[in-house]
């Protein structure tokens, strides 16, 4: 009885209402797919840049130079930065190896800064590349050579790979202080 109550122009209303409903889901489907296909070439290149970076870091220079800057610091002590300083200074090409280690090694870490902060890649991504114990390489001994070259170097680098990986770094601090066999810490006398 509703039905045929219905005059021509309320028939008009309904049908147009249907297809405008019709057309906005439809075009709401429309907006997704484009959208997740826009997202499959993005997710290519990150892929490719992920890679790259892998590949990088996995290089036989690059573990080399990491090589270098770890013994650097393990033959000359608490004095590292100091010594290497001096040498650099007085006598480059004794410390050639170990300031072209560091500035590759810096060089890399920068370009993970780079993707962050342009937002190229995010923190996960980055964890993905890097370990905390290489971080600590980065913040333990080129951070230090950095200082001892110019007291004022850019901290920017530093200061966000210690914050991202803080958690990561203080739990590998921890594991370095137990005994082997146990999950009691040492004392640090």
């Amino acid at each position: 009885m509703l039905v045929s109550s219905l005059s021509a122009s309320e028939w008009i209303a309904i049908g147009t209402f249907a297809v405008t409903t019709i057309l906005a889901i439809l075009t709401g489907i429309y907006v997704f797919l484009t959208y997740k296909l826009a997202q499959a070439p993005q997710k290519q290149i990150n892929a490719q840049v992920l890679l790259a970076l892998r590949d990088e870091f996995s290089s036989r220079e690059m573990l080399d130079g990491m090589r270098t800057l770890a013994r650097w610091k393990l033959n000359h002590g608490s004095d590292f930065a100091k010594v290497f300083g001096q040498l650099r200074k007085q006598d480059y090409d004794q410390v050639r190896d170990v300031d072209l280690a560091r500035r590759e090694f810096k060089g890399y870490f920068l370009k993970l800064r780079f993707l962050l902060k342009s937002e190229l890649a995010n923190e996960r991504f980055v964890k993905m590349l890097q370990s905390a114990s290489s971080v600590g390489l980065l913040l333990n001994v080129v951070e230090p050579l950095e200082a001892v070259i110019n007291e004022k170097y850019n901290r920017a680098v530093f200061d966000l790979f210690r914050q991202m990986y803080s958690d990561e770094l203080a739990r590998e601090e921890g594991e370095l202080l137990e005994e082997p066999g146990t999950s009691q810490p040492t004392s640090s006398v």
